[in-house]
């Protein structure tokens, strides 16, 4: 059911709205509400089973349990329906932007076979030095950091972000009223000549230098910043170290790559071909 959730919420960013019914993903078709009936079912369970259970000490809390917590007032902060939403948020959050971020750190090794190669040569040291990553060891890895940074700066999968002005604001002359809805274009803002030399260059060592602050926003900024930057992160650092510790990516020649925005930046079409760095002898 995670899964077919996933594919729903793919199957979404990537039509639009009035296709969601002809596609079967409308909010009442019968396939979303099952998928709803079950996750709401689940983590009902779930939280059922932390509330009968003995709390655990601070340090080991996950999130659902921070979300059933009490504030300082002993008032719970959120209701089930709210622990349930926020649970599902996390989980998509973490995922669908995760596997498109790494389609895009691929696309662009296939590109810059110089970068490849460095990124290569990182994981093979490090690893060879402390074993498989593990959480601990993922902050090791340096260049990787840097890379997938520039990926994200250069395809901007959160393109968009609204958010609600609070007070009177001057800006450019004019005047930003309270309550006006405001949309940030991070996607312009990470290729603004302005802040980044040569901005539509992938180039991962302009990492090794300090950024002018709030110009590099991939999760959104403050309190209502992605809930799944965290898990989004580890899994993407896992997932390239384990496919580029065995392999070179290599583009396919003469295909036709498609952009495409709905409520996240993506792509479709991408071709690589995976080189094994120890190919079997027959």
């Amino acid at each position: 059911m995670f899964n077919d959730l996933t594919a729903q919420f793919q199957a979404r960013t990537s039509a639009p709205s009035p296709a969601w019914f002809l596609l079967g993903i409308s909010t009442y078709s019968p396939r979303v509400t099952k998928v709803q009936k079950y996750l709401h079912t689940f983590l009902n369970e779930v939280i059922k089973g932390k509330q009968a259970s003995k709390e655990r000490p601070e340090k080991e809390k996950d999130l659902m349990d921070r979300l059933l917590s009490n504030d300082v007032n002993g008032v719970r902060r959120f209701t089930e329906s709210e622990v349930i939403g926020q649970t599902i948020g996390f989980f998509l959050a973490g995922h669908h932007t995760t596997f498109t971020s790494a389609t895009f750190v691929i696309l662009e090794l296939s590109r810059n076979h110089a970068v490849q190669m460095k990124l290569k040569q990182e994981i093979s040291s490090v690893t060879s030095k402390l074993g498989s990553p593990t959480f601990e060891t993922l902050s090791e890895y340096k260049y990787l950091d840097s890379v997938i940074r520039e990926a994200q700066r250069l395809h901007s999968v959160a393109s968009t972000v609204m958010r609600q002005a609070l007070t009177s604001i001057e800006h450019n002359g004019g005047t930003i009223f309270p309550k006006t809805l405001i949309v940030v274009n991070m996607g312009g803002m990470h290729r603004c000549s302005k802040h980044w030399e040569d901005p539509n260059q992938f180039k991962p060592e302009r990492w090794n230098h300090p950024i002018p602050p709030h110009t590099f926003l991939p999760f959104g900024d403050g309190p209502h910043s992605c809930i799944g930057k965290k898990l989004g992160l580890i899994e993407l650092k896992m997932v390239l170290i384990s496919l580029l510790s065995q392999f070179s990516v290599e583009i396919v020649e003469g295909q036709e790559i498609n952009f495409v925005t709905h409520l996240t930046y993506g792509l479709t079409g991408l071709k690589v071909r995976l080189i094994p760095d120890h190919p079997c002898e027959e």
